[in-house]
């Protein structure tokens, strides 16, 4: 996925990390990869990006960004339903498929539609 640069060099490089531990998990499904084994892999992932949704989230509310209380919220349902997802322990052969469908969609639209939190950085002189 081609994503724009927020021009943060700390959250653009967290970002790009993110792709890669879903293309990580993404790779290792496609590859077979089932049961414990994945849905310990899409945890570890998933432990990434929250720090990295953490990361995001004090730096926009360092800006005092007007959009962070419903941008916080879209985080948090991400988190939820990905973490739900995920514990689910992947056995059925379409549970990983499922898991990767969601987070692959969801930071689609996060990192290429949702783009009022890049804005925020530009306009505060830290991109």
């Amino acid at each position: 996925m081609n994503i724009p640069a927020t021009g943060h060099a700390g959250l653009d490089e967290k970002r790009e990390k993110i792709l890669l531990a879903l293309e990580k998990v993404r790779e290792l499904h496609d590859a077979g990869l089932r049961g414990d084994p994945l849905a310990a892999l899409a945890n570890d992932a998933l432990d990434y990006i929250e720090a990295c949704l953490g990361y995001e989230e004090t730096l926009l509310a360092g800006l005092r960004w007007s959009g962070l209380p419903a941008h916080r919220a879209l985080h948090d349902l991400w988190r939820e339903k990905a973490r739900r997802l995920a514990s689910g322990g992947m056995n059925r052969a379409d549970d990983g498929e499922v898991f990767l469908e969601y987070a692959e969609k969801w930071w689609e639209t996060h990192l290429l539609l949702d783009t009022g939190y890049a804005r925020a950085i530009a306009d505060a002189g830290l991109a």
